[in-house]
């Protein structure tokens, strides 16, 4: 007597849903275990208090044209800017001897007041920024 050949039977569903859980459980795992990127150099910035007041002698200003002014008279390029405040503060050894008040206007990018704080900073100032405080 011959018995009858069973098959096995095909298998119609996929299981997805396990592997969509597995699929998660590995994002949610690599998300938790991943270190994030940070800085690798570590800086200690200085403490400054906060000052109202700048006892700065020379001052540098950019009007709404982008026109330079030192210490109210206009001057034509950064690059003359940089040499008559190298020549101004010549001699000044002290940050607080070498500090320059620097105001520009508002409405002025960062590509119009950069090339003036370069020039500061190459001629040896040391740049307070000056602003207006924020109404209450």
């Amino acid at each position: 007597m011959k018995l009858p050949l069973r098959r096995a039977s095909v298998l119609r569903d996929s299981q997805l849903v396990s592997m969509g859980d597995i699929a998660f459980q590995l994002i949610i795992f690599f998300m938790v275990t991943t270190t994030f990127m940070r800085d690798n150099v570590q800086i200690d910035l200085p403490r400054l208090p906060l000052a109202d007041k700048t006892e700065a002698a020379v001052s540098v200003a950019l009007d709404a044209t982008g026109k330079i002014h030192l210490d109210g008279q206009p001057v034509d390029t950064a690059g003359s800017l940089e040499g008559q405040l190298r020549q101004l503060l010549e001699g000044r050894t002290e940050a607080k001897e070498r500090q320059v008040r620097f105001r520009c206007d508002a409405r002025l990018t960062q590509k119009q007041y950069r090339e003036a704080l370069e020039a500061i900073s190459n001629a040896g100032g040391v740049i307070a920024i000056m602003h207006d405080p924020e109404a209450p």
